[in-house]
């Protein structure tokens, strides 16, 4: 039996957000404020994907804080 992955963020679980203006990219964890600001998308996606690989954690992407698109 295959379970399908959430749809939207768990504890734990980190999301890239594109700020408003596009111009910036926040890094948090579920629950928390954004930790980490990137000025593009590429470098934050790294950091990101760090962060996730290091606590075994879903990442997500996010343009309205609303949707969320796992990586």
């Amino acid at each position: 039996m295959t379970t399908s992955p959430p749809a939207s963020p768990q504890e734990g679980d980190v999301i890239i957000a594109r700020e408003k203006g596009g111009m910036t990219y926040t890094i948090s964890a579920v629950p928390g404020a954004p930790q980490l600001r990137y000025a593009t998308y590429d470098h934050a996606l790294a950091a990101a994907t760090d962060w996730a690989l290091r606590r075994d954690v879903a990442l997500w992407f996010t343009e309205d804080g609303k949707t969320f698109t796992t990586m």
